[in-house]
């Protein structure tokens, strides 16, 4: 799979299905490419975030102090949070978006999810003016914006989710240029 530049691209699953994990390995992939990253995760605490990538750039649980300083140290000018907690407003994230692309050049965008953008479940239409809103950012300023839009809920996790199955606008994934389904098998078989 290759992130191209002005391209959204849709990150869809249940919950626990690992979508931030796999967000948070495609941001240490491409930092070890040189490319900048600008992560919106207000599902949990910027420092959550932060230790989850330094256990995985060093492959420990309980990495050293030096460990820790090391990676810190190789995330600047790398790695940018916005850090909000909650639900942050979709204006108040694309003027921050676009200064980061203006002020640092920064070319990879992930916004850790659609349900914490400050619109309602069931605002389709500011939906789709969220998702053409990334579109058009992404156009603007040659980025590239990977969007986490859960999965609706099924009978059981055992069904694995579909394109169609993202919950929201069906407007997201139809404006979208990639839509990744996320699914870990949680049958008795696997």
């Amino acid at each position: 799979f290759r992130l191209r530049p002005s391209e959204l691209t849709i990150v869809s699953g249940y919950s626990g299905s690992g979508k931030s994990t796999l967000l948070a390995q495609l941001a240490i992939d491409g930092m070890t490419q040189g490319t900048r990253w600008c992560k919106a995760s207000m599902e949990m605490p910027s420092k959550v975030t932060l230790a989850g990538m330094v256990q995985t750039i060093t492959q420990t649980l309980t990495p050293s102090p030096d460990q820790i300083k090391t990676v810190m140290k190789w995330l600047d000018e790398r790695l940018w949070l916005f850090d909000v907690r909650g639900t942050a407003q979709a204006d108040r994230m694309m003027t921050v978006f676009e200064y980061a692309a203006k002020r640092y050049a920064i070319q990879y965008y992930t916004i850790d999810s659609l349900a914490k953008c400050g619109m309602a479940e069931d605002d389709y239409n500011g939906q789709k003016l969220f998702a053409e809103r990334l579109t058009d950012f992404n156009h603007a300023y040659g980025a590239s914006s990977l969007l986490v839009a859960h999965s609706r809920k099924q009978e059981s996790e055992t069904v694995r989710p579909r394109k169609h199955d993202v919950r929201g606008a069906t407007a997201i994934t139809d404006m979208a240029d990639n839509v990744m389904m996320v699914w870990r098998d949680k049958s008795e078989n696997s």
